[in-house]
């Protein structure tokens, strides 16, 4: 499972943020109704936030699409939305979420973590230790920095090991012609 969120305040196809009609428009699922009615309503981000941390992502992804059907530069709705298609696999639409969030906040921690871990869960372990560095780059004290630290550590094992794997299994390279042999 994904890192979850912070707690207030996720580069998502642009069909999954188009509009959704107000005319006819089906009631919300239950569990949206029931938690904004428990917890007094608030924004559909903090909704959405509340209900992504108590595992509802499908439910949240509804709230933050519809916050970014009103305001599509929302970098927290993005990044709500980012941590719905980690929770859901959705690996590559959690990357282009992520990478979206990036373009209009660089720096922003919340979607370099949400890229450290969308490749991690991926299997890109280079490209997801990038990012956790990345992240003390940008954020040394930040909240995750010791879940970046950690997963560096980790992953740079496993990306030297890989990398050794990988020189040990391709041939050596050729020498140019002309050139005496050792």
């Amino acid at each position: 499972v994904a890192a979850a969120p912070p707690a207030p305040a996720g580069l998502a196809p642009a069909a999954a943020v188009a509009e959704h009609p107000e005319a006819g428009k089906k009631p919300e699922h239950p569990a949206v109704e029931a938690h904004a009615a428990e917890h007094g309503g608030g924004s559909l981000v903090a909704q959405g936030n509340r209900l992504l941390e108590h595992g509802h992502a499908k439910e949240a992804q509804k709230l933050f699409e519809k916050a970014l059907a009103e305001r599509a530069d929302d970098v927290d709705a993005l990044n709500g939305l980012g941590y719905c298609y980690l929770d859901t696999e959705h690996f590559g639409a959690a990357i282009d979420t992520f990478k979206r969030t990036q373009s209009i906040a660089p720096g922003n921690g919340d979607s370099i973590i949400g890229l450290a871990e969308a490749y991690k869960m991926r299997g890109d372990k280079a490209r997801a230790l990038e990012y956790y560095q990345k992240y003390l780059v940008e954020l040394p004290s930040g909240s995750k920095a010791g879940m970046a630290k950690s997963n560096v550590a980790e992953l740079e094992v496993l990306v030297k090991r890989a990398a050794a794997a990988g020189a040990a299994d391709s041939p050596p390279p050729e020498k140019p012609a002309g050139e005496p042999p050792p």
